[in-house]
């Protein structure tokens, strides 16, 4: 076994402990040596002590109703710890996985009985944390998983508006999941997002009416077309888009 393949082997056990006897028994006998010593209660205690820093370190600040939530389904923060960090999705973070996608993916693709509003809650907390952030600062962001984790989001720009604006949906109320965990169930909210200013993040709740004058907005429509479009609500959809930032 080479020390490139030794290191590999280290790295899948300090984030995967249960994997030791799979290891041992895809190894040739005179190439056990490495692995057949390691003491497995310690091994247990520093991957508790590895993914618990790790998790504490890269996503509790950008995550923390996401993580709330796992530790709740998953026995307490240390299986929510442990069940991100062995994921499959892991291996593939940048980084400190600067662009969610790892923890994302970890929620997207898990196969424990999660609640069934956490991929709404993570997608949310993602865009408000990540998404919308490194956009603003021209930083990468990661279009494949944004394409998974989103239904239909629609990016609106240009026109009257004096930002680039999300308007995505969720099934579930994530504004109340984001404060504050819970039994929920399915209602429908339809938030608007952007970076306005000195990267100061607007997320409102929006009635049809504001995200029908949005799009409008965004092709240059004036006030004498909103209301023949809108009716009397225009107007009150205008003031509140003026107060977001949104519209000059």
């Amino acid at each position: 076994m080479s020390l490139l393949e030794q290191m590999q082997g280290v790295d899948l056990l300090l984030r995967r402990p249960g994997a030791l006897d799979d290891l041992l028994a895809r190894l040739p006998e005179q190439e056990r040596g490495v692995f057949e010593g390691v003491d497995r209660a310690r091994l247990s205690a520093v991957n508790a002590s590895f993914v618990t820093l790790l998790v504490a370190r890269w996503w509790q600040a950008r995550f923390p109703a996401t993580l709330a939530t796992l530790a709740h389904a998953l026995g307490g923060r240390l299986g929510a710890a442990r069940a991100l960090v062995a994921s499959r999705a892991f291996e593939g973070a940048v980084g400190e996985d600067l662009t969610g996608s790892a923890i994302v993916g970890a929620v997207l693709d898990a196969d424990e009985a999660l609640p069934l509003w956490l991929p709404d809650l993570v997608a949310y907390e993602y865009l408000l944390s990540t998404g919308l952030p490194r956009r603003a600062r021209g930083e990468p962001i990661d279009a494949a998983l944004e394409a998974r984790a989103l239904e239909e989001p629609s990016w609106l720009s240009g026109g009257r508006l004096t930002r680039e604006v999300l308007v995505a949906s969720f099934a579930w109320p994530v504004g109340a999941l984001q404060e504050e965990p819970h039994d929920a169930e399915p209602c429908p909210e339809t938030h608007l997002l952007a970076i306005v200013g000195d990267e100061e993040l607007v997320d409102a709740e929006a009635p049809d009416v504001a995200v029908d004058a949005l799009s409008l907005l965004a092709e240059g429509a004036d006030d004498a077309v909103l209301r023949a479009a809108l009716g009397e609500e225009a107007d009150a959809a205008l003031d509140w888009l003026r107060e977001l930032g949104l519209l000059a």
